[in-house]
């Protein structure tokens, strides 16, 4: 309401649809966001640290990009018994994905019209998910997750790990770009005041 920036999808807002809504944002990219070098898709459970993120992507490529944390999946028929349900049992290709985690995806511009055209000749969309169906896309065209091993730069941290807690938000490394998984509003604003001013400058990455 303050800045006028707030875009809203058509779609109904469901698990089921998230892929008709990221795809909805990438075209509004294309149309308002042209002079823009990279753009991101960000899951609203997590705090990015602007600082280290600047930093980050000062030493990326500015073209063909694609970044996040790293992961792979195989698109394939559902079985029985499977518990992970993102394809139908008749489904008839097997193509592993290289792909980034939904947590932060970040492209440089000029991949947007990969997307929004590659969309086209893909031939499902799997049910529940974005992030390794933008892999899919890209993959066809030869655009892979960019791999960088910065020193002293996490890319992704998440609540889970042994070493946080949702009660000590001062142990979150100063390293990282990402701190994803607080599921309730109450634990996203308490680690929000914790990091204070940390969240936009430097301090690690």
């Amino acid at each position: 309401e303050e800045y006028g920036d707030i875009i809203i999808s058509p779609h109904h807002d469901s698990k089921s649809t998230i892929a008709k809504s990221a795809w909805d944002g990438f075209m509004w990219i294309r149309h308002h966001c042209k002079s823009a070098v990279f753009a991101a898709k960000a899951d609203p459970d997590e705090v990015i640290f602007l600082g280290n993120l600047i930093n980050y992507l000062s030493h990326v490529p500015r073209v063909r990009f694609y970044g996040g944390n790293y992961r792979e999946f195989v698109m394939k028929a559902r079985k029985e018994g499977d518990i992970l349900v993102y394809f139908p049992s008749d489904y008839p290709y097997v193509t592993k994905v290289s792909y980034v985690s939904g947590a932060l995806v970040i492209l440089s511009l000029d991949i947007i019209d990969y997307l929004i055209v590659g969309a086209k000749y893909e031939p499902f969309f799997g049910r529940s998910t974005d992030d390794f169906m933008i892999g899919a896309v890209l993959n066809r065209v030869g655009i892979y997750p960019y791999r960088i091993n910065l020193p002293n730069c996490t890319l992704l941290e998440l609540t889970t790990d042994p070493n946080n807690s949702y009660e000590d938000y001062i142990r979150v490394s100063n390293q990282v770009v990402v701190y994803h998984g607080m599921k309730r509003e109450k634990q996203l604003a308490e680690a929000l005041d914790v990091f204070g001013s940390r969240v936009f400058i430097p301090t690690g990455c």
